[in-house]
């Protein structure tokens, strides 16, 4: 489900990064194009509001994969436009 709702979100041109990171609160961070190409960086934090979008699904059912799980992931879609697997320095993993 989770590669479901990434592809979904970069199919509405935005950059994933940080997936399941304590950067992005567990949940996910989007570089967002708005206009002229200016983009806005959010953070969707795990446990935000189900709002019924593959942003707020996405971001709830990142904590439920282990650390391999979401390793596998990121894997995933590294080969797929848009996607930012590169985990922050900070993060150790575990």
């Amino acid at each position: 489900m989770a590669y479901w709702w990434a592809n979904a979100l970069q199919a509405q041109g935005w950059r994933l990064r940080a997936l399941g990171e304590q950067l992005a609160g567990g949940g996910f961070i989007a570089e967002i194009e708005v206009t002229d190409g200016e983009s806005v960086w959010v953070v969707f934090p795990r446990n935000m509001p189900d709002d019924g979008t593959e942003a707020s699904a996405l971001a709830n059912f990142l904590q439920r994969l282990t650390f391999d799980q979401r390793n596998y992931l990121r894997r995933l879609l590294a080969d797929t436009r848009g996607i930012d697997v590169v985990r922050s320095a900070s993060h150790d993993g575990r």
